[in-house]
């Protein structure tokens, strides 16, 4: 290959983002999904002590479950896009029935 091909063919390829663009936003992505996990499941740890202790919880513990449903079905989706495994589909498929079955215990 010449090298105007070669530098054409990289421009091409680094267009929309270079591999460290996408490095950084996956470890951001990574830490954001850990943290809001940690959180929702200090939540629910905290909703269900308060219920046993005191009867009365400061919001529905289903809701937490809910929403850690939706961030595993969401992520496997995602992940199925890019990598078309199928086990990212199974997880994501099995994400969407358990939270639309625990959304019953919201309504």
């Amino acid at each position: 290959m010449k090298r105007e091909e070669i530098l054409n063919k990289a421009k091409k390829e680094n267009k929309v983002a270079d591999e460290w663009q996408f490095d950084v936003l996956k470890n951001a992505n990574a830490a954001a999904l850990i943290l809001l996990v940690a959180i929702i499941a200090g939540m629910l740890i905290k909703s269900t002590t308060q219920y046993y202790t005191t009867g009365m919880p400061f919001a529905n513990p289903f809701i937490f479950v809910f929403q850690l449903a939706c961030i595993v079905t969401i992520q496997s989706f995602i992940k199925f896009c890019y990598d078309k495994k199928p086990l990212e589909i199974i997880t994501a498929i099995i994400g969407f029935i358990a939270a639309g079955y625990i959304a019953l215990f919201l309504i």
